[in-house]
C-alpha cells in the first residue's frame, strides 16, 4: 500500500508516522481537527479576502453572508481625465497675464453674485413697496 509522507495537522502540527494514501486521515489524531471542515473555512476565508480586496467590503460581513455592495471607490478614469484637464487649463489660464486679470473681475463677479443670491434667499420679504411722492 502507498504511503502519505506530509500529512501535517495545521492546528497542532502532528505528523503521523504513516499514512494510508487510499484512505487519508478524517481528523488529527492528536487534536480531533476535521481537515474537510479546516478546509472548507480556509476557502472561504480566501474567497472573502478576495472579494474585500476587490470590492473593499468588511470581511467580517462577506464571512457572514450579510455584505452590502461594494463602496465607491473614487472617480473613474474618464472623469479623472476630464478633472486633470480642467486643473491644467486653469494653471494655463491663471500663468498668462493677461488671462489672469481677466479672470479677477469673472471671480469678483461670482463671488458678488454670491452674496446676493445669500440675501435674497434669507432676507426677510418686504411688505410693501411704496413710493415716496
Amino acid at each position: 500500500m502507498p504511503t502519505l509522507d506530509a500529512i501535517v495537522c495545521p492546528k497542532c502540527g502532528f505528523e503521523p508516522a504513516a499514512v494510508d494514501a487510499a484512505r487519508p486521515p478524517e481528523a488529527c489524531a492528536r487534536c480531533g481537527l476535521l481537515f474537510a471542515r479546516w478546509r472548507e473555512r480556509q476557502e472561504a476565508a480566501q474567497l472573502a479576502a478576495a472579494t474585500v480586496r476587490e470590492q473593499a467590503v468588511n470581511p467580517a460581513d462577506v464571512l457572514e453572508g450579510t455584505a452590502a455592495a461594494p463602496l465607491s471607490t473614487g472617480l473613474d478614469a474618464a472623469a479623472r481625465r476630464a478633472l486633470a484637464a480642467g486643473a491644467v487649463a486653469g494653471l494655463a489660464l491663471y500663468a498668462l497675464p493677461l488671462t489672469r486679470f481677466l479672470l479677477q473681475y469673472l471671480a469678483t463677479l461670482v463671488h458678488e453674485l454670491g452674496h446676493a443670491a445669500v440675501g435674497w434667499s434669507f432676507s426677510p420679504p418686504s411688505t410693501s413697496c411704496t413710493a415716496a411722492a
